[in-house]
């Protein structure tokens, strides 16, 4: 279990985390084989986390990713063209924030266009 400090739900803010440089040395590595999420900070494994990379149809690229931009609360645009094909389309649904979102109350962008490390189940 990680140790994360205790929180309600109710107290979140939709928007984005500030950039914090105590974690510029962290490394977030994602075993699609294992199918695990591990990070390492100065190259000590500091948390590990069991994880579902990508889907059936859109596997989870493999490749070395940053993380862009970490949200509070986001919104979900359910775009079958994206999920199926990774492509935009012009038809989508957005869904409301919060704890039955498909992405969950947080979202990590990284630095490919809808690729995102989440949480995609009721906390």
């Amino acid at each position: 279990m990680p140790n994360v400090l205790p929180f309600k739900i109710e107290d979140l803010h939709a928007g984005f985390a500030e950039a914090n440089p105590a974690f510029a040395n962290r490394i977030v590595y994602i075993d699609t084989k294992e199918r695990f999420l591990l990070i390492y900070d100065n190259g000590q494994l500091v948390a590990e986390f069991p994880i579902t990379p990508g889907s059936t149809k859109l596997p989870a690229p493999i490749r070395v990713w940053k993380i862009v931009g970490i949200a509070t609360l986001p919104v979900f645009r359910h775009d079958e063209g994206i999920l199926n094909y990774g492509v935009k389309s012009d038809s989508a649904f957005i869904l409301p924030a919060g704890p039955n979102n498909p992405v969950g109350i947080l979202w990590m962008g990284l630095s490919k266009p809808h690729v995102g490390i989440h949480r995609n189940e009721p906390a």
